[in-house]
């Protein structure tokens, strides 16, 4: 299984990320929205694929938003699809790859801007080079890890290390392959 999380934030964004997504079987799109807010009107409630969190919190609380739905990933990868973005169908084929095999860690692709430039390559997590969106990961990773605050660190690097230091170098994977895009609806 295939789990595509987003935090719903910008809520004018739905509809367009929707249509960037494979319709697949194996693809669950887990969507945290805060309770406060009325649940937009969209025919994609109707794709038994998509699951709803409704979770009462602050609109910005990204912590909350994100954990909430790591909680309902039990097996399989996931990768984070942040709401002004689309999702780039090369991870998917990514996840073909390596669904069916032993291996059990974490692969890190490039990523391509909003204008479809080349925007980060591939590198172990390091702030500034590393993004929410540029990783594929199995969901072993969330048994120990979560989304945190940091005053020092921006969150995507803060997770995504964590994320390295419990598969390692032995169980990353660095491709040279776009599968990920930057602020692609903004």
């Amino acid at each position: 299984m295939l789990h595509i999380q987003t935090i719903l934030y910008r809520y004018e964004n739905l509809d367009k990320i929707y249509e960037s997504i494979p319709k697949h079987e194996d693809i669950t799109w887990h969507i945290s929205k805060v309770k406060s807010r009325k649940t937009p009107e969209s025919e994609i409630w109707k794709d038994e694929r998509v699951i709803l969190y409704d979770i009462d919190c602050k609109d910005d609380d990204f912590v909350a938003k994100r954990n909430t739905s790591f909680n309902g990933m039990k097996e399989g990868w996931f990768c984070l699809l942040d709401d002004d973005n689309i999702f780039h169908n090369h991870m998917y084929e990514v996840y073909l790859r390596y669904k069916d095999t032993d291996f059990k860690g974490m692969i890190i692709g490039q990523q391509n801007d909003s204008n479809n430039n080349f925007r980060l390559d591939t590198t172990y997590p390091y702030i500034g080079r590393i993004d929410s969106g540029n990783v594929l990961c199995h969901t072993l990773a969330l048994k120990t890890n979560k989304w945190q605050n940091s005053l020092k660190y921006p969150r995507d690097f803060l997770f995504w290390d964590n994320c390295f230091k419990l598969f390692k170098i032995e169980n990353t994977v660095l491709i040279k392959e776009v599968i990920s895009n930057y602020n692609a609806l903004r």
